[in-house]
Formats: C-alpha cells, structure tokens, sequence
C-alpha cells in the first residue's frame, strides 16, 4: 500500500510504501533536498473516497465515443465501398484458399499450445515494489547515520557526556597535583596543609622539592691535615626562586694520573646541615674531615693529588 508524506525541510510531497518503511524504521530521504526524516511522523492523509467517483465520471463523459464510431459505422467508408469494382473469381479464389492453408497450418501442429498472456500488470508492480525495498536496503547505511547523529545529540547522552568530561578533567587534576606537589608546596607554603591532607588519601607525602639545577658549589677547597686526613670545605648556595632540598656530595679523589682512587658519598648529617632545605638565594658553608690514612688500592697506599665534588639527589 502507498502512503504519501510530506519533507519538512523543503515540502515536497511524494509516495512511500509501507514495506520501505518497515525496513528503514520510518525514515527516509528526500529525493528533491536530500533531507532524512521521519516519514511517519510526517504523513498525509488520502484523499477524500467521495471526491473519486465524480472524477471518475468525468473521465468517462469526456472519452466516451460517438455512437456510430462505437458501432463501426462510418458514412463516408460505405459510399467509397460501393463505388469499389467487385474483386474477380481468381482473387477471391486465392483468398478462400489462402484462408483454409492458413486455418491448416494454424491447427497442423496439435501438440502446440498456445503461450498465455502474461500477467504484466501485478508482476510489473510486484518487481517495482522489490526494486524500490532492495534500494532502500542498500541505503539503509545513512538511516543508520542519522540514528547515532540522533543518539549523540539527545540529551540524555549530551549530559552523560559532560558527565564524563568534568569526571577527566578532576581525574587529570589530580594526577598533575600529585606530580607537582613538592613544587606546588615550595611556591606557596599555604597549599602544604591541603596537599598533606590529599596525600593521606592517595597515599603519597609532600617532601622538599629536588631541584638540582638551583644548586650551585660557588667555592670548596680541600686540604691536607698533619695526621696524614683531609678536610673539605665548600659554600653551597640556592640559586633559584624557592626553597629546595639540600642535596648530597659526592667527592672523588684521584691520584697523579687524574684516576679516581677513592669515591665517597657525603650526606646530609655527614655534612652537619641543621635544616634539610634551603631557601631562595641561601648559603650554607660545609666542612667535613675525609679520612684517607690506612687506605690502599691494590696493595699501594693512596696518594691524593686532587678531588672532585659533585652535587646530587641519592
């Protein structure tokens, strides 16, 4: 059955068939502007049953014949019959036996059967009904475009969405304050207390910030002592715009041939430093003793002729 809808983008009206939109769900392209709707939702009513049999009258009076054409009888033909001259006996002779070796070879063949008309009207219609549902089959890929353009766009997913994205953005959030909170603590004291507070959830601590490349060795000397030790004594200095942690050193000693023959590691109660940071543009002067007497490397005591210190996180 037919049905006709209407687009509600340019409002072309055109036929749709019941089977099409089973298979599509309702919707449909617009053949003029190319628009997807719902044909459904946008059908027309038929027209009206009493409108149909005064059109049908009015066709018929209009190609209704004359009655004499009906009947075959035409003035003119007669009169030019009767003036015709009678056929002679041969003509008419091979006629009659035209007429019956025609008759002879139209009932000769007894088998033959004769092929029956075909059926064009319901077949035709049939074949134009399967040909209009196989392309709407083939089609069906924009019906299902326009079904997740539709599903994207609710409400519904549009608010699961934000949803979604304010719940990374906090997730994201989290994850960078945790990374940075040493240096979040370091520019701003203030936030020490709410990041402890947040550590004790995720399991983390605020410790001093490690930033190597605001410490600088700006002096260091290292001398022998008459019991045969050394002492080393350096100035430490923060160079950045925050407090950072105070680093260890490490001092390598090395012999004539700039080879290291001992390597020791200084640490933060090693070196005597009270507080474990130092602020923005902070000195600190260290001293330590280094005991090198009784030290040997493979069999031979050390001779010291120079050192190394370095600067690092452990």
């Amino acid at each position: 059955m037919s049905l006709i809808t209407r687009c509600p983008d340019c409002g072309t009206m055109f036929k749709v068939v019941s089977d099409q939109l089973r298979i599509s769900d309702g919707w449909v392209r617009c053949g003029h502007c190319s628009g997807i709707f719902d044909a459904a939702v946008h059908l027309q009513p038929e027209p009206a049953a009493e409108d149909l049999p005064t059109r049908d009258a009015e066709s018929h009076d209009l190609q209704q014949p004359d009655p004499l054409e009906a009947a075959g009888i035409h003035p003119n033909v007669t009169e030019a019959v009767s003036d015709d001259p009678e056929p002679d006996a041969k003509s008419h002779a091979k006629g009659e036996a035209g007429s019956d070796e025609g008759a002879v070879d139209a009932g000769g063949d007894g088998d033959h059967e004769e092929p029956e008309p075909a059926k064009a009207g319901p077949e035709k219609a049939d074949l134009a009904q399967a040909h209009e549902i196989s392309a709407d089959s083939g089609d069906i890929g924009f019906v299902r475009q326009a079904r997740r353009r539709q599903l994207w766009q609710s409400p519904a997913v549009r608010a699961i969405l934000w949803v979604i994205s304010l719940a990374l953005i906090l997730l994201l959030a989290t994850q960078v304050t945790v990374h940075e909170r040493d240096r979040l603590a370091a520019m701003d004291p203030r936030l020490k207390a709410p990041l402890d507070a947040m550590c004790v959830y995720v399991g983390c601590a605020v410790s001093p910030l490690r930033q190597i490349e605001s410490i600088v060795i700006d002096g260091s000397s290292f001398n022998k002592l008459r019991n045969g030790d050394y002492k080393l004594s350096l100035l430490l200095r923060n160079s950045g715009a925050v407090q950072v942690a105070v680093p260890a050193l490490e001092l390598a000693l090395t012999d004539t041939r700039d080879q290291t023959v001992l390597r020791k590691i200084l640490t933060l109660a090693e070196l005597g430093f009270a507080s474990s940071v130092l602020g923005p543009g902070e000195e600190w002067n260290a001293a330590v003793v280094i005991r090198v007497s009784g030290a040997a490397v493979n069999g031979e005591a050390v001779r010291v002729a120079g050192y190394r210190v370095l600067a690092f996180y452990p």
